[in-house]
């Protein structure tokens, strides 16, 4: 016999409080869509989606995950460009100015993607954003990303504005050692390897 399970007439899932969080990345991975359901948006229609699945690591909203979403092909490359800022706070790739998107479409960084993020630390603020489908319902979109020194650095000031004004500790503010890093230098050579 099988798990017994009720019926559910509705679901909601728990949202990432607004505001900057500490995340780590629990799974990257590669969604293909077929031709046939690829939809052109802005003159472009996107082959794939890169999807980085993280959760909150302490503080407000610990243990709540949040998808990010990393189109393949998208107006001015603005998928692409989100995740070479992503990757670059998180160290899977060395810091750089620019990056050409052909290197981006390769199997080389589909395998650097996967193998460099799992585990990797970064800071993120997190802002709602309303439906354009469906007014009740509310997207929660990780808007800006910074490394876990930048992020230590916001919540440091943070606490000292909550000490200033009176209100004790930040609540649920917390440093934490910079995020899991790999050696640079062989990665500056070939960020792809």
């Amino acid at each position: 016999m099988g798990t017994k399970i009720k019926p559910s007439f509705k679901s909601e899932f728990e949202r990432v409080p607004e505001g900057w969080h500490l995340f780590r990345v629990i799974e990257p991975r590669i969604d293909n869509i077929a031709e046939d359901e690829q939809k052109e948006k802005d003159g472009t229609k996107n082959d794939k989606n890169y999807i980085v699945r993280s959760v909150v690591e302490g503080g407000e909203g610990d243990g709540v995950e949040i998808l990010d979403f990393f189109p393949n092909h998208s107006k001015k490359e603005f998928g692409l460009s989100r995740l070479a800022g992503l990757m670059i706070k998180t160290d899977a790739i060395p810091p750089t100015d620019e990056i050409d998107v052909d290197s981006m479409r390769t199997d080389k960084f589909e395998t650097k993607f996967k193998m460099a993020l799992p585990k990797r630390l970064f800071g993120g603020r997190v802002k709602y954003t309303p439906s354009k489908e469906d007014k009740d319902r509310v997207m929660q979109n990780i808007v800006e990303y910074c490394t876990v020194k930048e992020y230590n650095e916001k919540s440091a000031e943070t606490i000292a504005k909550a000490q200033t004004k009176g209100e004790g500790k930040g609540k649920g503010e917390k440093t934490v050692p910079e995020g899991k890093s790999e050696p640079k230098g062989a990665e500056k050579a070939d960020p792809w390897a």
